[in-house]
């Protein structure tokens, strides 16, 4: 959810147009067509899986957001229906996740603001269960982040922790925008500027 976005050999002249090398000419168009499938199977799936995903996430538009409690990263725990009356980004990030590291401090900053102007709305980082606590715990520290943090650590899944299967995310960064009556009016899957985060932040409000 992300976005992309992966010799010359004499031959009698029968042969020439063949594509291939030494003994084995005559079996490269063959191995060729083969490897082809095998390459185009394998992109339609890799691109299968996250968009099924992405429809998961993305079929939240319009619902009320599922309600969660999050323990946060100094022991205190937020529970996500106690933010009615605020507009919630909903940021779900990992440590080993490089456009999360651009993406969080533009959060904060945004966050400041919101803060200085008295606007009612509330950043949540959601981090992954995949991640090495301590290596989580200096990611936060370092980029100075004041919004609540958390990691989704419990539930029995090995990779996933349950807001993350809540919400039916795959990919890092996912930022999920909810409107103050508590209904997901946004989605977006990968890195934002500091303008998308105010745009879909105004579209919210």
């Amino acid at each position: 959810m992300t976005e992309s976005n992966d010799h010359v050999i004499d031959t009698p002249a029968t042969e020439h147009g063949r594509i291939g090398y030494g003994g084995y000419a005559k079996y490269s168009p063959l191995g060729l067509a083969v490897l082809l499938v095998v390459v185009l199977l394998a992109i339609g799936i890799y691109q299968r899986g996250p968009e099924e995903s992405n429809n998961q996430v993305g079929q939240l538009v319009g619902k009320p957001a599922p309600d969660f409690t999050l323990t946060l990263l100094d022991g205190s725990t937020l529970r996500l229906s106690n933010l009615r009356g605020s507009v919630v980004a909903l940021n779900f990030w990992a440590d080993w996740c490089v456009p999360c590291k651009i993406e969080l401090p533009r959060l904060q900053t945004v966050s400041n603001d919101a803060r200085q102007n008295g606007q009612a709305l509330t950043i949540v980082g959601v981090g992954s269960k995949r991640d090495y606590d301590k290596n989580a715990r200096d990611l936060i520290a370092r980029l100075g982040l004041t919004f609540p943090v958390g990691r989704d650590t419990a539930g029995d899944d090995e990779l996933s922790g349950p807001i993350q299967l809540l919400y039916g995310v795959s990919n890092y960064p996912t930022t999920i925008f909810i409107r103050a009556d508590g209904i997901v009016d946004a989605v977006h899957i990968g890195e934002m500027s500091e303008d998308q985060i105010r745009e879909y932040l105004a579209g919210s409000a």
